[in-house]
């Protein structure tokens, strides 16, 4: 079975105590009214005792985050183990940027589609594979996580 989990970033808001507030939590992710959720299963920190929700009688630990921050495990990990996430940007063994992605695979460099399906993929920048994107499938041992979209969109500059 494949691991579902989502990453995302705690808020600067009054339901997230100011000790969490900037974290990155790993767990199940939630929509409640305008609210973006994630019941943490793993964490940068430990997280004690923090609990914010409710369900048929049973507390449910949950955090909200900034919603642009959510990204899905892909599946796949990088050249030292690191999980790779929706949102992440990698760098290859040349130093060429790519930010991953999910959406229907454009395949060509005007950016159109012509694939049926939808996957995790890499949007290259620079000559990342000699292609403007690629799926994940094919992350290698030759490329590195170097930061996200949401706390280093200077890298995609």
């Amino acid at each position: 079975m494949r691991e579902i989990k989502f990453r995302g970033k705690v808020s600067e808001d009054l339901t997230n105590p100011d000790k969490y507030q900037g974290m990155w939590i790993i767990g199940d992710l939630f929509h409640t009214g305008d609210t973006v959720a994630i019941a943490p299963i793993e964490t940068e920190k430990e997280i004690e005792g923090f609990l914010s929700g409710k369900t048929e009688g049973k507390m449910i630990p949950t955090m909200s985050v900034i919603p642009e921050s959510v990204g899905q495990f892909t599946g796949r990990k990088n050249e030292n183990g690191q999980k790779v996430y929706e949102g992440d940007i990698l760098k290859d063994d040349t130093d060429e940027l790519g930010l991953v992605q999910f959406g229907k695979l454009p395949l060509d460099k005007s950016g159109d589609c012509v694939c049926t399906y939808q996957a995790f993929y890499i949007k290259c920048f620079g000559k990342l594979g000699q292609a403007p994107t690629f799926e994940c499938e094919n992350i290698g041992d030759w490329m590195e996580v170097v930061g996200n979209e949401t706390d280093n969109p200077e890298l995609l500059e």
